[in-house]
């Protein structure tokens, strides 16, 4: 019997933290452009905009945020991380993005919602969203989209300064996230007309 209560006691021993006290976690969310301007609505055809699921590079898909440190090596700090999973984030971000550059036009996110009107299919391929040690970030994007028999091919390559906080570099990734949004509403804008 005193065994079984000292097993006990140093099993729930090997419970109690022993050293330094956990590091707090800093979690963070991409957020949608917020602007005055109103946006254009497309007048000559009525659409609605498919975004397929994005694509992320696989180094990118993980809780944490991607940090090149050197070159060819990546790192990940395991207390910066994202508030949820990335490709869902950005996802969102570009949806409400297009949704407030087409007023009246629906956004939906396939293959799961549908819609009567003609579509305009985006599929987006993310190869990097990361930052850099020389305190900037990076973000490398390619996008086809189809419609009405047309399509387009495009590549956004975009490196931006940032600071040197997490926080700071996170604000430059949500600016260079927004930047691509804007290029891909023009696209879509040409490709609609």
């Amino acid at each position: 019997m005193k065994y079984i209560i000292l097993l006990t006691l140093l099993a729930l021993s090997s419970c109690i933290q022993i050293g330094d006290k956990p590091q707090p976690q800093n979690h963070y969310l991409l957020e949608p452009e917020i602007s005055a301007n109103s946006g254009l609505v497309n007048t000559q055809n009525e659409f609605t905009i498919n975004l397929e699921p994005i694509d992320l590079a696989l180094f990118l898909d993980k809780p944490y945020i991607a940090f090149h440190d050197q070159a060819n090596h990546i790192s990940y700090q395991q207390t910066e991380r994202w508030a949820e999973p990335l490709a869902s984030n950005i996802s969102r971000v570009i949806r409400n993005n297009l949704i407030r550059s087409f007023h009246g036009t629906t956004v939906t996110l396939g293959p799961w919602e549908k819609s009567q009107a003609p579509l305009l299919t985006v599929k987006i391929v993310i190869d990097d969203f990361s930052s850099n040690m020389d305190n900037s970030v990076s973000m490398t994007a390619l996008y086809h989209m189809s419609w009405s028999g047309k399509s387009l091919n495009r590549q956004y390559n975009q490196l931006l300064p940032a600071g040197a906080s997490t926080a700071e570099q996170v604000k430059a990734l949500n600016t260079n996230l927004n930047q691509f949004c804007s290029m891909l509403a023009d696209d879509i804008r040409r490709l609609t007309n």
